[in-house]
């Protein structure tokens, strides 16, 4: 199994530009490689986010999540999801 070189290019650009609120990848059979299925924007929101959920096929995201602490400050963790 390898993973499509776009996947680390996509992860870098939600890490360092926070240009998506997650990206979701997939395994395709096919080719036995790991590729990007979907891009969540961030204007979206969270509903976009639970739809690319299938309960039958495996998935895996990387969720820019974003929460607020003690005095207001917005905090941000990246989360990597095994579906």
């Amino acid at each position: 199994m390898t993973i499509d070189a776009n996947c680390k290019l996509n992860f870098m650009e939600l890490k360092e530009k926070r240009t998506y609120m997650f990206i979701v990848y997939k395994i395709d059979e096919i080719r036995k490689q790991v590729i990007v299925e979907k891009f969540g924007d961030i204007s979206q929101g969270h509903d976009n986010f639970i739809a690319c959920f299938h309960v039958e096929e495996c998935r895996f995201v990387v969720f820019d999540f974003e929460y607020l602490i003690e005095r207001n400050v917005l905090m941000s963790r990246i989360l990597f999801i095994w579906w």
